[in-house]
């Protein structure tokens, strides 16, 4: 093992327990005025960050879960009034799935209180500094998507 490994592995670590923490889930959450389970505000988010109404398997896609786990969340937003089903243009027989303003209002609230906290942890960071973290963070996340395709690792 490279020092490098020895370094960078444990942090690696240690960001992911942090971003999963559910008093981090629960403090954003808390900010969004709405009391919903993870997945759902990550079906949120996915629609909001998409910018568009989207097909349950491309959510599940995305979010990297199964269809049938995003239809039942689905199904909760809708009763909430978060989301609704919408007919795909390019295809009458199909449904959508479309953030309702309420749930528009949700996803902007919760990542709001994500992006302040982060704002405050780079507010002191340059633009380089910015620029170069932010490309690092691509190379690493698309390297480590790109061997799991290659290792048949889900």
């Amino acid at each position: 093992m490279s020092q490098f490994e020895r370094d960078v592995w444990p942090l690696l670590q240690q960001l992911g327990a942090l971003l999963s923490k559910s008093q981090l889930f629960e403090w954003a959450s808390a900010r969004s005025g709405v009391s919903i389970e993870r997945p759902s505000m990550t079906i949120l988010v996915t629609l909001r960050m998409g910018g568009r109404a989207m097909r349950v398997g491309d959510i599940a896609q995305q979010m990297g879960v199964e269809g049938p786990h995003v239809t039942r969340h689905v199904n909760i937003l809708q009763r909430c009034g978060l989301v609704e089903r919408v007919v795909d243009t390019a295809d009458a027989r199909a449904r959508l799935v479309n953030l309702t303003g309420s749930g528009a209002m949700v996803a902007e609230n919760y990542q709001d209180a994500l992006f302040g906290l982060l704002d405050d942890v780079i507010e002191n960071w340059d633009e380089s500094q910015r620029e170069a973290f932010t490309d690092s963070l691509r190379v690493l996340t698309d390297g480590i998507s790109s061997q799991l395709q290659r290792h048949s690792i889900d």
